[in-house]
């Protein structure tokens, strides 16, 4: 066998024992860089300045945390015991994204004559906007004493016959019918973790960021776009 090569073979169990000679430097140099692990710290000691002002902001909610409606704060839609995980998160994240020469920035726009607040990664001059959510679960509705009593007195009221839980899985993505909607999006898997998904969030939105460039100022050929 030449140097740098081993021998794979195939075969054994069926049909012809085929052996190939394969050089493995070759074959290590086509296959794709792993994506870099995003560590989520377990405590915040020196938060990112949105994570701090969002954890203020939060710091007397009671139940449920919803931010999306608010300005300069990270957009949160989620039960109060995973706020602390949710902000570790977004902490991780942001502060990746920046280190890799990344813009994180808020933005207040009007649409249909109310103000929407969105929390963004820019990236190449294109914001893509997040917002981190915990999963729902759909569980029969379990009537109210007041919901009773207003159906014994108005006996045609329709109560829900579902409500929506909160499952303890977070999601991270863009906002629902934003330009993005569906484009990016990770959450906690039965085998995974949202935090291990992160650094696969961050590759999505360069991606994204860098066939949007290319789709703007396609390479040219003799003074001619170039379409492959």
């Amino acid at each position: 066998m030449p140097n740098g090569h081993k021998v794979r073979w195939n075969g054994r169990q069926r049909g012809d024992c085929v052996c190939t000679p394969v050089d493995e430097d070759a074959e290590k140099a086509a296959q794709r860089p792993p994506v870099p692990t995003i560590e989520v710290p377990e405590i915040l000691n020196r938060p990112h300045a949105l994570v701090r002002a969002t954890r203020k902001a939060l710091s007397r909610a009671q139940g449920t945390v919803d931010t999306r409606g608010r300005a300069e704060i990270i957009p949160l839609h989620v039960s109060r015991p995973l706020a602390d995980r949710a902000l570790r998160v977004m902490h991780a994240l942001l502060t990746e994204a920046e280190n890799r020469g990344h813009a994180v920035e808020t933005q207040t726009d009007l649409q249909d004559g109310e103000a929407v607040h969105t929390l963004a990664i820019s990236i190449r001059g294109r914001a893509f906007p997040l917002v981190l959510t915990e999963r729902s679960t759909r569980v029969p509705h379990e009537p109210t004493p007041q919901e009773v009593c207003q159906q014994e007195r108005n006996p045609w009221t329709r109560l829900p016959k579902y409500d929506e839980e909160f499952n303890g899985r977070l999601a991270i993505g863009a906002p629902a019918n934003s330009w993005y909607q569906h484009s990016y999006s990770y959450s906690d898997g039965a085998r995974w973790t949202l935090e291990s998904r992160l650094g696969l969030l961050l590759q999505d939105l360069e991606r994204l960021a860098a066939e949007a460039e290319r789709r703007e100022h396609p390479p040219t050929l003799r003074g001619r776009p170039y379409l492959p």
